[in-house]
């Protein structure tokens, strides 16, 4: 094993898999991943917040998008701090939501 730095927009390919750096908008520095098997794609961002670039340029550009693993960090009573750090609360993420194409139908709550 061994450690292999990658940038965003740059994939990297596993016997048929594929992992792509995706843009993220954070305070500090940080990315989004798709994981592509090649029948089905899912996006994982952590640390992120409000980002029509995101939403636009990847989950409804992929052909394959099934899953999205997103992270709030906040509750909505923190929602100004949620804006601050660039982060998102439930309320931020449902109006970010609104940008992924129709074709994508279903939302899980862990």
């Amino acid at each position: 094993m061994r450690y292999q730095a990658i940038s965003v927009g740059e994939t990297l390919n596993l016997n048929g898999q594929a992992i792509t750096v995706l843009p993220a908008s954070h305070v500090v520095p940080t990315v989004g991943y798709r994981l592509d098997s090649g029948k089905c794609s899912l996006v994982y961002t952590g640390n992120t917040s409000t980002q029509n670039f995101f939403w636009g340029d990847i989950p409804n550009k992929i052909s394959n998008f099934g899953y999205l693993i997103i992270e709030t960090a906040f509750s909505n009573a923190d929602k100004e701090l949620a804006v601050l750090s660039k982060r998102l609360c439930p309320n931020l993420l449902a109006e970010e939501l609104l940008y992924l194409n129709t074709r994508h139908k279903y939302l899980y709550r862990i």
